[in-house]
């Protein structure tokens, strides 16, 4: 991940469009003094799969766009990885896509430390949809 400047604010951006798929936007520069925001927003997207979930509105899809992130720091990495811990109860499947080698690779490891099988990383939107919406047999984490 390329080093950007401290002064610029991250990106971050949450919405569930009309077919209920939780879109997610993180990019720019994510250092620690970044930390609590960055928790908040997590702590959001948990709380919009509770919801979902309470109300038995499945699938839980969460599609992840990172194409414009440049930089996380470890303290980013902690708050990402006890989130991927604490979804998966939640969601039927979560794609990440825009990533560069990088962050796929620890993207990767973390959902295998997490035992995450429904979280995906892929180079493109269109990859990351078409697994989103039609997966590929697996069973959900949280069945």
């Amino acid at each position: 991940m390329a080093e950007g400047s401290k002064n610029e604010a991250p990106i971050i951006k949450m919405s569930v469009d009309a077919d209920g798929i939780i879109q997610v936007t993180f990019g720019g520069n994510f250092y620690e003094e970044y930390a609590e925001q960055y928790r908040k927003w997590a702590k959001d997207i948990q709380a919009i799969m509770r919801e979902k979930d309470k109300r038995n509105d499945y699938p839980i899809l969460t599609l992840i766009d990172v194409s414009t992130l440049e930089h996380f720091d470890f303290k980013i990495g902690e708050i990402t990885f006890e989130s991927m811990q604490i979804n998966k109860k939640y969601a039927t499947r979560t794609a990440l896509f825009g990533a560069n080698p990088s962050l796929t690779t620890v993207m990767n490891s973390m959902a295998a430390l997490t035992r995450r099988k429904n979280y995906r990383v892929f180079p493109t939107k269109e990859a990351a949809m078409e697994w989103l919406l039609h997966g590929d047999g697996e069973q959900p984490d949280h069945a």
